[in-house]
Protein backbone atom coordinates (compact mmCIF):
# COMPACT_ATOMS: atom_id res chain seq x y z
CA UNK A 1 0.00 0.00 0.00
CA UNK A 2 1.04 3.51 -0.64
CA UNK A 3 2.56 5.32 2.33
CA UNK A 4 2.51 8.68 0.59
CA UNK A 5 -0.10 11.38 1.15
CA UNK A 6 -2.41 12.53 -1.67
CA UNK A 7 -0.61 15.86 -1.97
CA UNK A 8 2.78 14.15 -2.46
CA UNK A 9 4.17 13.35 -5.84
CA UNK A 10 3.91 9.70 -6.79
CA UNK A 11 0.92 9.09 -4.52
CA UNK A 12 -1.21 6.10 -5.51
CA UNK A 13 -4.69 5.93 -4.02
CA UNK A 14 -5.51 2.59 -2.43
CA UNK A 15 -8.92 1.04 -3.13
CA UNK A 16 -10.23 -1.83 -1.03
CA UNK A 17 -12.73 -4.13 -2.76
CA UNK A 18 -15.04 -6.20 -0.59
CA UNK A 19 -16.66 -9.28 -2.09
CA UNK A 20 -17.45 -12.84 -1.15
CA UNK A 21 -17.66 -16.08 -3.05
CA UNK A 22 -21.20 -16.67 -1.83
CA UNK A 23 -22.87 -17.05 -5.21
CA UNK A 24 -24.31 -14.17 -7.15
CA UNK A 25 -21.07 -13.46 -8.99
CA UNK A 26 -19.46 -11.02 -6.56
CA UNK A 27 -15.88 -11.89 -7.54
CA UNK A 28 -16.32 -11.30 -11.29
CA UNK A 29 -17.55 -7.70 -11.04
CA UNK A 30 -14.79 -6.94 -8.55
CA UNK A 31 -12.14 -8.23 -10.94
CA UNK A 32 -13.78 -6.39 -13.86
CA UNK A 33 -13.74 -3.07 -12.00
CA UNK A 34 -10.09 -3.52 -11.04
CA UNK A 35 -9.20 -4.43 -14.62
CA UNK A 36 -11.05 -1.37 -15.95
CA UNK A 37 -9.28 0.88 -13.44
CA UNK A 38 -5.90 -0.56 -14.46
CA UNK A 39 -6.70 0.00 -18.14
CA UNK A 40 -7.85 3.57 -17.58
CA UNK A 41 -5.21 4.47 -14.97
CA UNK A 42 -2.22 2.13 -15.48
CA UNK A 43 0.07 1.90 -12.45
CA UNK A 44 -1.79 4.77 -10.76
CA UNK A 45 -4.08 2.94 -8.33
CA UNK A 46 -3.37 0.25 -5.75
CA UNK A 47 -6.21 -2.19 -5.22
CA UNK A 48 -6.84 -5.08 -2.87
CA UNK A 49 -9.60 -7.68 -2.80
CA UNK A 50 -10.93 -9.12 0.46
CA UNK A 51 -13.46 -11.91 0.78
CA UNK A 52 -15.28 -10.23 3.62
CA UNK A 53 -17.05 -13.38 4.84
CA UNK A 54 -14.17 -15.82 4.55
CA UNK A 55 -11.55 -13.51 6.02
CA UNK A 56 -13.43 -11.33 8.52
CA UNK A 57 -16.86 -12.68 9.46
CA UNK A 58 -17.23 -14.26 12.89
CA UNK A 59 -18.35 -17.85 13.36
CA UNK A 60 -20.45 -19.31 11.76
CA UNK A 61 -20.68 -16.61 9.07
CA UNK A 62 -17.06 -17.18 8.04
CA UNK A 63 -18.18 -20.48 6.50
CA UNK A 64 -20.74 -18.81 4.20
CA UNK A 65 -18.65 -19.16 1.02
CA UNK A 66 -18.16 -22.87 1.69
CA UNK A 67 -21.77 -23.75 2.54
CA UNK A 68 -23.57 -21.33 0.22
CA UNK A 69 -23.91 -23.75 -2.73
CA UNK A 70 -25.74 -26.27 -0.53
CA UNK A 71 -27.92 -23.62 1.11
CA UNK A 72 -28.86 -22.14 -2.25
CA UNK A 73 -30.60 -25.39 -3.17
CA UNK A 74 -32.89 -25.22 -0.13
CA UNK A 75 -35.63 -23.11 -1.70
CA UNK A 76 -37.96 -23.36 1.31
CA UNK A 77 -35.25 -21.87 3.53
CA UNK A 78 -34.78 -18.97 1.08
CA UNK A 79 -38.54 -18.37 0.97
CA UNK A 80 -38.66 -18.27 4.76
CA UNK A 81 -35.68 -15.91 4.87
CA UNK A 82 -37.37 -13.60 2.37
CA UNK A 83 -40.60 -13.56 4.37
CA UNK A 84 -38.78 -12.93 7.65
CA UNK A 85 -36.71 -10.07 6.26
CA UNK A 86 -39.34 -8.48 4.02
CA UNK A 87 -39.88 -4.90 5.03
CA UNK A 88 -37.98 -2.01 6.54
CA UNK A 89 -38.83 -2.83 10.17
CA UNK A 90 -37.82 -6.46 9.87
CA UNK A 91 -34.58 -5.60 8.08
CA UNK A 92 -33.81 -3.04 10.78
CA UNK A 93 -34.50 -5.64 13.49
CA UNK A 94 -32.04 -8.08 11.87
CA UNK A 95 -29.50 -5.31 11.59
CA UNK A 96 -29.89 -4.35 15.26
CA UNK A 97 -29.69 -7.99 16.30
CA UNK A 98 -26.64 -9.01 14.25
CA UNK A 99 -24.86 -5.64 14.00
CA UNK A 100 -23.10 -5.85 17.36
CA UNK A 101 -22.08 -9.44 16.60
CA UNK A 102 -20.13 -8.47 13.44
CA UNK A 103 -18.97 -5.02 14.58
CA UNK A 104 -15.62 -6.13 16.02
CA UNK A 105 -14.76 -8.00 12.81
CA UNK A 106 -15.62 -5.10 10.54
CA UNK A 107 -13.69 -2.63 12.72
CA UNK A 108 -10.68 -4.94 12.47
CA UNK A 109 -11.04 -5.08 8.68
CA UNK A 110 -11.13 -1.27 8.45
CA UNK A 111 -8.04 -1.01 10.69
CA UNK A 112 -6.07 -3.70 8.86
CA UNK A 113 -6.73 -2.32 5.38
CA UNK A 114 -6.01 1.39 5.40
CA UNK A 115 -7.35 2.78 2.15
CA UNK A 116 -8.72 5.81 0.39
CA UNK A 117 -11.88 4.17 -0.89
CA UNK A 118 -13.91 1.06 -0.12
CA UNK A 119 -15.92 -0.55 -2.92
CA UNK A 120 -18.31 -3.23 -1.72
CA UNK A 121 -19.89 -5.55 -4.26
CA UNK A 122 -21.57 -7.70 -1.62
CA UNK A 123 -24.74 -6.12 -0.22
CA UNK A 124 -24.52 -7.82 3.19
CA UNK A 125 -21.22 -6.10 3.96
CA UNK A 126 -22.44 -2.55 3.29
CA UNK A 127 -24.26 -1.83 6.56
CA UNK A 128 -21.63 -3.33 8.87
CA UNK A 129 -18.81 -1.51 7.06
CA UNK A 130 -20.64 1.82 7.23
CA UNK A 131 -21.22 1.32 10.96
CA UNK A 132 -17.57 0.35 11.46
CA UNK A 133 -16.48 3.59 9.80
CA UNK A 134 -18.44 5.54 12.40
CA UNK A 135 -20.94 8.37 12.22
CA UNK A 136 -18.74 10.54 10.00
CA UNK A 137 -18.04 7.65 7.59
CA UNK A 138 -14.34 8.41 7.56
CA UNK A 139 -11.54 6.03 6.70
CA UNK A 140 -9.06 5.98 9.58
CA UNK A 141 -5.78 6.35 7.67
CA UNK A 142 -6.70 8.87 5.00
CA UNK A 143 -4.93 12.20 4.93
Amino acid sequence: MSQRKPEQRGYQPNVLFLFSDTGGGHRSPTEAIIEALNLEFPNQICSEMVDVFKEYAPLPLEHAPKIYPRLARLTDVWKLGCRLSDGHRRTRAFSLLFGPYVHRSTRRLVREYPCDLIVSVHPLSNGPILRALGPHRTLPNVL
